[in-house]
Order: C-alpha cells, then sequence, then structure tokens
C-alpha cells in the first residue's frame, strides 16, 4: 500500500512542477523587484542597437528575447547592417559580456523571442524579405554549442513556446499572421492558422493547475518605436484544446522602470515565483548601456 501511496505522490509533483497555479490571479500582482544595467561600449559599434540616423533609427535592430538563469541573462537581438542574428550572454557574477552570431548564412540574421528549457535555448531566427522563412535552433547553455532543428520554408517565426497536450510535448511557433502547432522533436504538424494573437514581441504559454492552457501576448501599444501611448500589456488568451483557437480573456498592464515590452520580453518561473524580465529596445545612445527590468511576485 505505501508503495501506491509514494507512486501517487511522485506523480502528484511531476504534475505540480508542469503546472502553474492561480496564473491570472498572479500576473495582475506583478511588481518591479530590481533593474540592472548592462555596458555594451566595448562589444558594438556606436550605432548598432540604437536610435541613431546610422541605425536607420533603430529599425530592425532591437533586443528581441532575454531569459535568465543562474546569473546569466541572454538576450537574443537582430543586425541588419552585418546579417547577424545576435546572442548576448551576460555573467552577473563576473561582469562580463559575450556576444555570438547564430546565424550560418546572411538569409536568416532577425532573432527572435527565445524559450529556455533545461539547459537549451530554443531560438527563431527570421528572414523579412520575401519569400517569408525561419530557421529554429537550439543553443546548449553549458557548451555554447548550436544545433538547428528545422527550416519553416512558408513563414517566419517572431517567438515560440512549448507545451503539452495528451502526452505530447508541442512546440508552437508564432507570427503576427500565424500560429502553427508542430509536435516535438520530430516536427509534424498538427495545425496552422491565422489567428489574431501575437503582435512582434514576446509570446508566453502557461499551463496552469485547473487545466487551462494560457497564450500570454507580451506588447508594448506604443507607435513604434514606442513614443505615444506607451503601455506595457499582457494580451492573455485560453486555448480551446480541441480545434488549437484562442479565445481572449483579458489584458493586464504593469509598469517598470526602464522596460519595454517591445523590446526583449520574457514571463519565467523562477523560485516557484512568476517573473517577466524584459529590456528596453535599444542601447541608451550616450553611455551604449542597456536596462533590464525584474518584475515578480
Amino acid at each position: 500500500m505505501k508503495y501506491i501511496f509514494l507512486i501517487l505522490l511522485l506523480v502528484q509533483v511531476a504534475f505540480a512542477s508542469v503546472c502553474t497555479p492561480n496564473t491570472l490571479k498572479r500576473l495582475s500582482k506583478l511588481k518591479l523587484k530590481k533593474s540592472l544595467s548592462i555596458n555594451f561600449s566595448n562589444l558594438l559599434k556606436d550605432d548598432e542597437y540604437t536610435l541613431s540616423p546610422l541605425n536607420f533609427f533603430g529599425i530592425h535592430n532591437h533586443f528581441q528575447g532575454i531569459a535568465f538563469k543562474k546569473n546569466k541573462l541572454f538576450i537574443t537581438g537582430g543586425n541588419k547592417s552585418t546579417k547577424s542574428a545576435d546572442l548576448f550572454i551576460h555573467d552577473l557574477s563576473r561582469k562580463t559580456l559575450n556576444q555570438i552570431k547564430l546565424n550560418k548564412t546572411n538569409k536568416h540574421w532577425h532573432a527572435g523571442s527565445f524559450q529556455l528549457d533545461g539547459n537549451f535555448l530554443f531560438i527563431p531566427i527570421e528572414k523579412l524579405s520575401d519569400p517569408l522563412s525561419s530557421e529554429i535552433l537550439e543553443f546548449n547553455t553549458k557548451d555554447n554549442t548550436l544545433r538547428y532543428l528545422f527550416s519553416k520554408k512558408t513563414n517566419k517565426t517572431g517567438a515560440l513556446d512549448f507545451l503539452n497536450i495528451n502526452d505530447k510535448k508541442i512546440i508552437v511557433l508564432f507570427d503576427p499572421e500565424e500560429i502553427s502547432f508542430y509536435v516535438y522533436p520530430d516536427f509534424k504538424l498538427l495545425k496552422s492558422s491565422n489567428q489574431s494573437f501575437f503582435t512582434g514581441s514576446g509570446a508566453k504559454i502557461i499551463q496552469d493547475c485547473d487545466g487551462s492552457i494560457y497564450f500570454i501576448n507580451m506588447t508594448n501599444d506604443g507607435v513604434f518605436p514606442p513614443l505615444i501611448n506607451n503601455r506595457n500589456i499582457l494580451n492573455i488568451y485560453i486555448l480551446k484544446q480541441n480545434s488549437l483557437s484562442l479565445v481572449k480573456v483579458k489584458d493586464i498592464e504593469l509598469t517598470c522602470n526602464n522596460c519595454n515590452f517591445r523590446g526583449a520580453v520574457n514571463l519565467q518561473v523562477l523560485d516557484n515565483k512568476l517573473n517577466i524580465i524584459s529590456s528596453d529596445m535599444y542601447l541608451n545612445w550616450s553611455t551604449k548601456t542597456l536596462n533590464v527590468d525584474f518584475l515578480t511576485e
């Protein structure tokens, strides 16, 4: 009998580790916890990742994805002038900053919003001119090695995330005009459809312990670059699992010091708490620093 109890307990623990209780209530309570500034002056040229006219006022050249793991910040961006899909790794303990080029060719250069799963970053890189396409790659944070997983030839992908349905791991690829569901790791297509959800910044999937699956679009409603109506917003949808379609639930507005949800933004569970990590879109023009805010419960 005790063995049966132990098995049930392990199943409960496993389930608890992959679901998040009271998602909507907890998201609304996120507040600014801390901020940091990262100096890029020794790594990038004067005009790169800024609003400089020499950088076409930041068009197609801003920070896009971010994640935190064990005192390291991982940040993605795309540099149109050098055709480089960039990954920046900032070690908070050692106070170091490194840059890694992700793309093999100049075709795909715009690194999008990525997700962290275990020791791996799953990163989409886009081709922004017709015909649109993307590559999905896997970056090993232990040894900094890259592995290319999938080429999406029918559209670009600006963000991605994972979910589990009926014991199947599914990777979801987001574009403002399309959401695609693939079985992982073989990338067998389940469904691709035009759904009004993703607005081009960051997207996150949260599986609530009540069985609900929430799709969260993280965005800013300001003019690009956001100058007017500058609000950081979570657009929250619920997934109808039988049809893989989305229904709008609510919007949540959040505030921070320097961050902008049109720049690098992500939602992570850290130390059993919900956290949003977000940077500004661009480097400070004069100091070449990037501001990053941490919001938590």
